[in-house]
């Protein structure tokens, strides 16, 4: 009899099976010897100090973000508290999107594991606000691209100093006003538009050939003066004397010469016609 009962029990223990959590993962005591070890007296101990064979030993990883632990001394149980907010394992403390230091927000750390300040610090203009560029940078804007960035308030930046399209059309500061007078010979010139648009040219609509002053005339005694609106220049008058030549006469065609004679002329020259038969007055 006493045979028999020591035989049913020694079933028993070897047939009993662990409690299973039901997060554990299947990571509760299973039959084995991997967490078992020997008393002093020769018996069997697992790791929990009981006599089953333990499958998981206390300590291992299970889960999520748990750890194997002993619940009584032949079953493990795996506790694990889950991912924290920032998907990663441990406790954290403090509030995500808090804000902190100058400008930061609590934020998740890379490993997941807590929460810290993320502080990227004050622009260049003393705000929070990520900024484009800074004061100072060439912001290219408008035709010509000549600005620089200057701060608008502390979380804005703007283009000052952008020089747009000249008078012409191009970029660069022109010299005159497309369309005003800039002298010339009988000052009538204007200025005019380079085809390049960066440029005016003093535009004269008189060569400085035929510029006031030049002499003129059939004998070269005159000089060229401006026409009226100034648009050409012309000789005044004629040079000649009274017979088309250069140079003076003796008298005035027509005019009485000699004993009875008259002033003619003869080609560009003047002489002193008489009669055939010449009878002075008396």
């Amino acid at each position: 009899m006493r045979s028999w009962i020591s035989l049913s029990f020694a079933l028993l223990v070897g047939c009993s099976s662990p409690t299973r959590e039901a997060d554990d993962g299947g990571s509760d005591a299973a039959t084995g010897d991997s967490a078992s070890d020997t008393s002093g007296d020769g018996s069997t101990k697992n790791a929990c100090g009981g006599s089953v064979a333990l499958a998981l030993a206390p300590g291992d990883a299970c889960g999520a973000c748990g750890k194997v632990e002993c619940s009584g001394t032949d079953k493990v149980v795996c506790k694990d508290a889950g991912f924290n907010a920032c998907g990663g394992c441990g406790v954290l403390t403090g509030t995500l999107g808090d804000k902190c230091g100058a400008c930061g927000l609590q934020r998740c750390s890379a490993d997941k594991s807590k929460i810290e300040c993320q502080d990227p610090g004050k622009n260049s203009c003393g705000g929070c606000t990520a900024l484009a560029g800074k004061p100072g940078d060439k912001c290219g804007g408008g035709t010509c691209g000549t600005g620089v960035f200057i701060c608008d308030g502390l979380d804005a930046l703007k283009c000052e100093g952008v020089a747009g399209a000249n008078a012409c059309g191009g970029c660069g500061t022109l010299e005159g006003t497309p369309g005003a007078a800039c002298g010339g010979v009988c000052k009538t010139a204007v200025w005019k538009c380079a085809a390049d648009g960066g440029s005016v040219v003093c535009t004269d609509p008189i060569p400085k050939e035929m510029a006031p002053g030049s002499v003129c005339g059939t004998c070269k005694t005159l000089k060229t003066i401006c026409a009226k609106g100034g648009l050409s220049t012309f000789c005044p008058g004629d040079d000649t004397n009274d017979c088309g030549g250069c140079g003076v006469l003796p008298g005035i065609p027509g005019e009485a010469c000699g004993l009875c004679g008259v002033y003619v002329c003869q080609l560009t020259k003047l002489v002193c016609k008489s009669p055939p038969k010449c009878i002075p007055d008396l």
